[in-house]
């Protein structure tokens, strides 16, 4: 095979492990449908790993030096969306 593939394959398999738990979790939904409070705890889980990716590249960003603006931007809306406690 030739060499030039091999990143982009290995990015296509990586990609296939969350695509594959998606579609299991799907069908695992739609079969047993989850209560409020299932539902409730996937969403902050979801919310969670936003603005954890958020912080991540905000960090990124500040270390880069492009100014407070990068972390106070996601800091805010966290504070925000989830409260000061």
């Amino acid at each position: 095979m030739n060499d030039a593939w091999t990143p982009f394959l290995t990015v296509i398999l990586y990609a296939l492990l969350p695509a594959a738990a998606a579609v299991g979790a799907a069908a695992a939904a739609a079969v047993f449908p989850p209560g409020a409070q299932v539902r409730s705890m996937i969403q902050h889980l979801a919310a969670g790993v936003v603005f954890a990716v958020l912080g991540i590249r905000a960090g990124a960003r500040r270390l880069e030096g492009a100014g407070n603006l990068g972390v106070l931007v996601p800091v805010g809306i966290d504070f925000v969306v989830n409260g000061s406690g």
